[in-house]
């Protein structure tokens, strides 16, 4: 049986910034989050982490709400945010409410998926349809399961980086959609292990829990300047509102 154990904010700090860099993509999705908010709009970001995507949407001017389940992911966001421009809540984003009248509720990263149940899923999206302006938008990013769902075994992918290694070990339960993935950093600071766990959902699937959470499809593209999202697709932007 699949297991994880340990924070994902301390287990990560090593390994993060290696994971998820900052680069073009985390422009263009600020650029678009961002034009999606009227001048007096905010944001609300859940699993925020420690702000790869809310400080750019600050620095656009955006008023910004973060909810995170980690103390140190949180902790490291407030390094990074000295001014204290953006607002942070510790939670549990499938049972906190950080309030109303957002213009913009949104989930990046695959972070839906870090929810391993279909049922916390689905609560998820009901927070965010409640909290979510009657004029806004619901965003989640998330990456298309096809490729992984037949695999039969753990499977070792090696990348290069400039400094060192890393190896990302899968193993998939196809019955419970779930994925365990075992990342090893090795570089001249020594090793890195981080574990991550989550329950993938394919686009149609999510769209039905969408529904049954009072939210209603609008868009889905392949990325945040507007893609077309078509079969091989690694992952898709999908856009929702709040059902009238």
């Amino acid at each position: 049986m699949i297991k994880l154990e340990g924070d994902y904010g301390t287990t990560h700090r090593g390994i993060y910034d290696v994971l998820y860099p900052h680069g073009p993509d985390v422009e263009d999705a600020a650029d678009a989050i961002a034009a999606m908010c009227p001048p007096d709009g905010r944001v609300l970001e859940l699993g925020i982490g420690h702000g790869r995507l809310a400080i750019p949407l600050a620095e656009r001017g955006v008023r910004v709400h973060g909810l995170d389940a980690s103390p140190a992911m949180l902790a490291w966001l407030r390094e990074r945010d000295p001014d204290g421009r953006i607002t942070t809540e510790l939670g549990d984003f499938t049972t906190t409410v950080a309030g109303e009248g957002f213009a913009v509720v949104a989930i990046v990263m695959n972070t839906l998926f870090a929810v391993s149940s279909a049922d916390g899923q689905i609560e998820c999206l009901r927070r965010m349809a409640e909290q979510v302006d009657e004029g806004g938008v619901v965003l989640v990013e998330a990456f298309d399961p096809t490729p992984y769902h037949g695999q039969v075994g753990a499977t070792n992918d090696l990348v290069h980086l400039p400094d060192g290694i890393l190896v990302n070990t899968t193993q998939i339960d196809p019955a419970r959609q779930l994925m365990l993935v075992i990342r090893t950093l090795m570089d001249d600071n020594g090793m890195a292990k981080a574990r991550e766990l989550v329950r993938y959902t394919w686009p149609s699937e999510l769209d039905l829990m969408a529904r049954m959470a009072g939210l209603e499809l609008v868009s889905r593209s392949a990325g945040w300047s507007g893609e077309p999202f078509t079969v091989g697709c690694p992952r898709h932007v999908t856009t929702y509102r709040r059902v009238r």
